[in-house]
């Protein structure tokens, strides 16, 4: 859909009179419209977007009459000094975004077409795809470190309810080879459910370990992706099972098992068990499971960046110095409150801009005036209807301009010969741009090549004269001469050459 500015009619003016005033109005306002031809630049479609750059939120996926459209990417989390293990299943091999284990084991497969964040999803359909992580020296399962508040947070798509089937599980033991207790977190599968499973994780001071289940939902809907939620709250003691933001299951890890101001806290035990596993024992799909060490208190399930996304397009280059940007057009689809913003920056060299935030807002298919330069940067911005949950689509972006026209060859040069040189006069060239004027000088005709003459080799740049002697020539030597105009972008490669002339020096000439 292309996005039009929208003109109120009122009902008792004829539509005819008022589009007819309303032309001649911003034909008197608006500055003067070159008439060179128009040349554009199509992004999108056969180009697929190659020139564009995701700087954030935003990816490509099949839209408008089978090319790729631009729409903003899946929300996903970032990670924050609280985050223990963020995994995205993006991309592989599978790396834990928070930096503080590596991932090893497991076939990673990952699944484009169910995912409910980013832009894939970890696909588990057999016991290959059992993952381990191995936490580094100072992580939150480090042995002996105490935890404070704590959230575990993923999205679960099940297949099949493999009874006893992990999602996550971790262990670990306390005390000598003969003597030890293990310790277990588990969140599993169990009676077409999911479960919380804390089996001495938690420990009162005198040393005595607690152990507890967290029921998920009655039953889970399978082929269905759903939000798990499960946090501890060190102030309070509430540790509490949520899915879909709703509450399944709590209590509150204190003497009483309520709120009464004991709380016991979870303490990591000395010796390693197994470790991290995911995917243990169940066919489906995981995504963006992380661990953080506070209790999140925002679980508000964003379908797309709030912030939207940002895009910029390499620098495009208008084919010569002080083209005229004439406008932008945009084909886009923007439902409900979702919105595009084209912004755009022009020089004459790349990155030679004014400042690093120069940009400047256009709106799509209305004439521009004034902006000149021969590179062209576009910023895209994609914003989302957060309350619908739905994003844009930019299906195409056309560029038109026109290049700047080099200014006519100066007219009525004549040569008159001296001893050792040749006094060249010409007519000025009267255009608005003209910034100066080449003297180029050879002894064979068309090929202007001379080093000879004393104000330096060919082509002497004369500023603004329209007269000039080069001495040093040899005399007896047939000299040729031609001379072009320049304008102020500097567009001398492109400028034409007066038509030739010649002229001999000699100590005796006529």
């Amino acid at each position: 859909m292309r996005k039009r500015t929208v003109v109120t009619q009122s009902s008792r003016i004829p539509a005819h009179l008022l589009a007819v005033g309303l032309a001649l109005m911003l034909q008197a306002a608006a500055p003067p419209v070159s008439t060179a031809a128009e040349r554009t630049i199509i992004l999108g479609t056969d180009d697929e977007w190659r020139t564009v750059s995701v700087e954030q939120g935003a990816r490509l996926e099949p839209g408008r009459r089978g090319y790729l459209d631009l729409t903003l990417d899946r929300y996903r989390h970032e990670p924050e000094p609280t985050t223990e293990l963020l995994l995205h299943f993006d991309e592989t091999p599978l790396r834990d975004a928070a930096g503080r284990h590596d991932v090893v084991g497991g076939s990673q497969e990952l699944t484009r077409t169910a995912h409910r964040r980013g832009s894939g999803a970890l696909l588990v359909d057999g016991p290959e795809d059992r993952i381990e992580l191995e936490p580094h020296a100072g992580s939150a399962f480090t042995p002996g470190r105490q935890w404070g508040d704590f959230t575990f947070e993923f999205w679960f798509y099940p297949v099949s309810l493999n009874e006893g089937g992990a999602i996550l599980r971790w262990s670990a033991r306390e005390g000598a080879a003969h003597d030890f207790r293990v310790q277990e977190v588990s969140i599993e599968i169990a009676r077409g459910t999911t479960r919380a499973r804390f089996e001495n994780f938690f420990v009162r001071p005198d040393g005595r370990p607690i152990s507890f289940v967290l029921e998920g939902p009655p039953r889970l809907i399978p082929r269905s992706w759903a939000h798990h939620v499960i946090r501890f709250n060190g102030r309070t003691g509430l540790i509490e099972y949520l899915v879909d933001g709703r509450p399944s299951d709590l209590t509150h890890i204190s003497e009483s098992g309520r709120q009464d101001g004991t709380v016991y806290y979870p303490r990591i035990a000395s010796h390693r068990g197994d470790g991290l596993v995911l995917a243990d024992g169940f066919v489906g799909s995981i995504d963006e499971l992380r661990i953080e060490s506070r209790f999140v208190e925002d679980l508000l399930d964003h379908d797309y960046p709030p912030r939207g996304g940002t895009l910029l397009t390499d620098y495009l280059d208008l084919g010569s110095s002080g083209a005229r940007l004439a406008r932008i057009d945009a084909i886009y689809d923007a439902p409900h409150l979702s919105d595009v913003f084209l912004s755009y920056r022009l020089a004459e060299r790349r990155g030679d801009h004014p400042a690093p935030d120069g940009w400047v807002p256009v709106v799509p298919g209305e004439r521009i005036f004034g902006a000149r330069g021969r590179f062209l940067q576009l910023r895209l911005e994609l914003y989302p209807d957060t309350r619908a949950g739905v994003p844009p689509r930019l299906s195409e972006i056309v560029v038109a301009y026109e290049p700047a026209d080099p200014p006519l060859p100066p007219t009525g040069l004549r040569a008159v010969p001296n001893d050792g040189a040749v006094t060249l006069e010409w007519a000025e060239t009267r255009e608005p741009d003209i910034a100066g004027y080449l003297v180029y000088y050879g002894d064979q005709s068309g090929r202007y090549f001379g080093t000879d003459g004393s104000l330096g080799p060919s082509p002497v740049d004369v500023g603004r004269a329209t007269s000039v002697t080069i001495d040093g020539l040899a005399n007896g030597t047939l000299y040729f001469f031609a001379v072009q105009a320049y304008g102020r972008f500097d567009d001398r490669a492109s400028a034409e050459l007066s038509p030739e002339v010649a002229a001999r020096p000699a100590k005796v000439y006529r």
